[in-house]
Parts: structure tokens; sequence; C-alpha cells
């Protein structure tokens, strides 16, 4: 009997420790699913990911592009900004020079009417002189000792 209770012993033994085993192969089971689970679900983050950084690369690009389109019109009106700069000083010289000429032309033409009168008088000298010589040299013939 204390064979046969030793070998059901043994037999209660393999049987407590085989279901063990089977709890523990649940156990793994269970962990096994349960990181299959995890393993999907992080390579389903994953892609997401993968997919917004495609995105966000993408607006990078975007944003660098129109950086750069930024930059260029910046550099384009600085340059017309220095171009209408040169131009109102070039256009402050001229209104100079035409107040200038301006001024010298008034100048100018007072002395014309001055010069007109002058010549006016000269003119009108010369006739009379004209005259004055024509009453003397016929009286100058009729008297020679003059």
């Amino acid at each position: 009997m204390r064979r046969d209770f030793n070998k059901q012993k043994e037999k209660l033994e393999k049987l407590e420790a085989n279901q063990a085993d089977q709890e523990k192969m649940s156990d793994l089971r269970s962990e096994l699913d349960s990181s299959r689970k995890r393993e999907q679900e992080l390579e389903s983050e994953n892609a997401s990911l993968k997919q917004e950084l495609e995105v966000l690369q993408q607006r990078v690009k975007e944003l660098e592009d129109a950086l750069d389109s930024a930059r260029q019109q910046i550099g384009e009106t600085t340059v017309e900004q220095r171009i209408n700069r040169e131009l109102r000083e070039e256009l402050k010289k001229a209104e100079a020079k035409l107040i200038e000429l301006t001024s010298t032309m008034e100048i100018v033409d007072t002395q014309c009417e001055q010069f007109r009168a002058s010549l006016y008088c000269c003119d009108n000298s010369l006739d009379r002189f004209f005259e004055l010589d024509a009453e003397f040299v016929p009286h100058q013939a009729a008297n020679p000792s003059l």
C-alpha cells in the first residue's frame, strides 16, 4: 500500500506539476497574446508617427520655400527701395538745378531787358546824332570856316 500510495503521490505530483506547467503555459500564452497586441499597437503607432513625420517634413519644406521666397522678395524690395532712394536724390538735385536755372534765367531776362533799353537808347542817340550831323554837315559846306 505504501507503494501504491507513493505511486499515487508521484502521479499526483506529476499531475500538479503538469497542471502548474499548464497554468504557466496559459500565463505565457496570455502574456504572448498581450505582447503581440502591444506590438501591433506599437507598429500602428509607428506607422502613424511616420506618416505624421512625412507631413511635418513636407510642411517644413513648404515653410522653407516660403521663407526663401520672402527673402527674395525682401531682397527685391531692398533693391527697389535703394533705386527709389537714388531716384529721389537725383530728383532733388534736378529740382535744385531747376531753381538755379530759373534764377539765372530771371537774371538773364532782366539783363536782356536792360540791354534792349540801352540799345533802344543808343539807337535813339545814334539817330539823333545822325540827324544833328546831317543838319550840321550842310551848314559846314555852306560855311567852310566852321
